[in-house]
């Protein structure tokens, strides 16, 4: 017997574990007449009491896969009702896009009687450590800088980071141009509130210099000063507001999970203080700009020197 929950907000882990269970699975049973997909929702008890007692050709194991079952209250309560059906010689394997509740009856039973994995979304150095294994997959090496900025542009969307990944290792195999920031800005399209918070990161790390070059090229490029601020300042609002939410310890509602996801590394690098003290900077940048008392580009450029 063997029974299998796969869950979680990284559907593309979970749908590569699937992959690879069928793929052992074909190892053995090369026809795949005994593999069955079905959705929760498309069936009852009764078709999957049929798929399991029906008699094979070849006398293979089955391997019975079941789409988001925890979505149909109606299909969790009769597994639940009829567990002794699913405790077989036979394969099967609940497929969750989402994760799955651990207070649901079908996840105790489950979480029991069998193994269950899941695959939560990736962060931080995981998500960089998983870039690169990605990456050397296709036979590159992508620079530190390409890495931190697919990590913060594309997040932890492992279906639109595997395309851009490929993307890029296409790009680097092509020909001997370097992936620069213009290349990188042709292939994955810029974003301008992921470079700056990459400026604020390097400021953040007292990596003063990275800071400067990449403030310099939003500067060259032409990009008002005073958008550019106006970008900084959000940055910080909401790294206060995460901050404020963190003390109190309520949940992040009203801020995306991406955007959480993003600020809290950043947010380490700032005690409550430093961080309450630079927010007031920009408020005094912001208005000295605005009223002609100071340069934006000059007060901005000091801001990140010195932040």
């Amino acid at each position: 017997m063997t029974l299998v929950l796969l869950h979680g907000e990284d559907t593309y882990r979970s749908a590569k574990k699937l992959t690879e269970i069928v793929g052992q699975y074909q190892a053995k049973h090369a026809s795949l007449l005994n593999l069955r997909e079905l959705e929760a929702s498309d069936i009852r008890i009764e078709d999957i009491k049929l798929e399991l007692s029906s008699v094979s050709m070849f006398k293979e194991t089955k391997l019975l896969v079941i789409h988001n079952p925890f979505e149909i209250p109606e299909f969790v309560k009769e597994v639940v009702e009829n567990k002794e059906v699913f405790l077989t010689n036979e394969v099967i394997v609940f497929l969750q896009e989402g994760k799955a509740k651990a207070a649901s009856p079908l996840f105790k039973f489950l979480f029991k009687e069998g193994r269950v994995q899941e695959f939560s979304q990736l962060m931080g150095a995981k998500l960089a450590s998983w870039i690169n294994q990605e990456s050397e997959k296709y036979g590159v090496k992508l620079p530190d800088s390409v890495v931190s900025r697919l990590r913060l542009q594309v997040g932890g969307d492992l279906w639109r980071m595997s395309n851009e990944i490929q993307k890029l290792a296409l790009w680097s195999k092509a020909g001997e141009e370097k992936l620069d920031q213009e290349a990188l800005d042709a292939l994955l399209g810029r974003n301008i509130e992921t470079e700056i918070f990459l400026t604020l990161e390097a400021a953040a790390q007292l990596k003063r210099g990275e800071a400067m070059r990449l403030l310099h090229e939003h500067l060259v490029s032409g990009e008002s000063p005073l958008y550019l601020l106006s970008m900084v300042i959000y940055q910080f609002r909401t790294m206060l507001e995460v901050q404020d939410l963190q003390e109190r310890g309520m949940a992040y509602n009203g801020i995306h999970p991406f955007v959480v996801r993003k600020t809290l590394p950043l947010l380490r690098k700032f005690s409550p203080e430093k961080l309450k003290r630079a927010y007031v900077r920009l408020y005094e940048i912001d208005l000295r700009s605005k009223t002609g008392e100071g340069d934006a580009e000059a007060l901005l450029t000091h801001f990140i020197a010195t932040v």
